[in-house]
């Protein structure tokens, strides 16, 4: 992606270009972590993609309860 160029609004506020919303999977109110490091600014998304799509769908309980056993027995069998 090639630079991209923002002006400093009033306030310290910087708009964030669409292109690069979208390249970071961003949507309007999520949270991103700021750091300064040898006089560049970093963003970093606030989310993993697992934190994104956590709660996104529901998993019947007693479904849940068979996965966890499941990769419990799985991960005994590699233990031997």
């Amino acid at each position: 992606m090639e630079p991209i160029f923002e002006r400093i609004k009033p306030g310290g506020e910087i708009e964030l270009p669409k292109e690069i919303m979208k390249s970071l999977h961003l949507r309007v109110g999520e949270e991103v972590e700021l750091r300064v490091r040898d006089k560049e600014v970093l963003i970093r998304t606030g989310k993993s993609i697992v934190d994104k799509i956590t709660g996104a769908i529901e998993i019947d309980p007693e479904i849940g309860r068979r996965i966890i056993e499941d990769e419990e027995i799985e991960a005994q069998m590699f233990e031997d």
